[in-house]
């Protein structure tokens, strides 16, 4: 999992700003605004150890909206997949790394969360990565879709056709692939995905549909809502 940007109209610092430490100049997106929101967002992770890596709007959200018959896809595991384990009927979890996947796995059993998870070790490759969360599936359809992890375009995609009417597609770090509502800057500059042409044809099949869109000043967050069929 994964979390993580803003600026804010404290721009005027930004050029200057470029405030020099140790190793060199910190990344322009380094605002005061924004050294402000990353420490409050990793006071609140510190206190909360248990959650998500989420924006904190957004587990809230996520936390009333989960239900215990729900059917849940989680691309990209964590101290998030026992958090949502214990809230849906059955998670379908996918991770590539091998050394997580054991860590995490090690957590489920612990905790006797391994009997509603099909947790995959998944190919570092999109195609491999998205089948993974299709083979625990089974065919059938999800509540919700967390967009995380690797490959987010392809995992984004595969989810527009798998999710329920009414169901949730969630995509963390959205500031990277999808139009801000919020003054967010991707983490790391312009990020690679956001030249995949797959991103655009998920922001024209997901326009009109309800969403929440939440930021923690460093990340947002959004949830998108599928459209009940009349």
């Amino acid at each position: 999992m994964s979390d993580a940007t803003e600026p804010g109209d404290v721009r005027a610092v930004s050029n200057k700003s470029a405030v020099r430490g140790g190793g060199g100049l910190i990344k322009p997106h380094w605002t005061v605004r924004y050294m402000l929101a990353k420490w409050r967002l990793g006071r609140y992770q510190r206190s909360h150890p248990e959650e998500p890596w989420l924006t904190p709007t957004m587990v809230c959200f996520l936390d009333g909206w989960l239900r215990p018959t729900d059917v849940m896809v989680e691309f990209g595991s964590g101290r998030s997949t026992a958090w949502f384990a214990r809230r849906v009927g059955r998670l379908i979890s996918v991770e590539h790394h091998q050394g997580w996947h054991s860590q995490v796995n090690e957590k489920l059993k612990a905790e006797g969360l391994d009997r509603n998870v099909t947790y995959t070790l998944a190919p570092n490759e999109p195609t491999g990565y998205v089948a993974a969360a299709a083979t625990g599936l089974g065919g059938s359809k999800a509540d919700v879709v967390l967009v995380d992890g690797n490959h987010r375009w392809a995992c984004a995609t595969w989810a527009l056709g798998v999710v329920k009417p009414g169901g949730l597609i969630v995509i963390d770090d959205a500031q990277r692939y999808l139009r801000s509502r919020f003054d967010t800057p991707p983490a790391f500059g312009t990020h690679p995905e956001l030249q995949r042409p797959e991103w655009g044809e998920f922001t024209e099949r997901t326009r009109g549909w309800r969403r929440s869109c939440t930021t923690s000043g460093v990340t947002d967050t959004v949830a998108l809502v599928a459209p009940i069929e009349d």
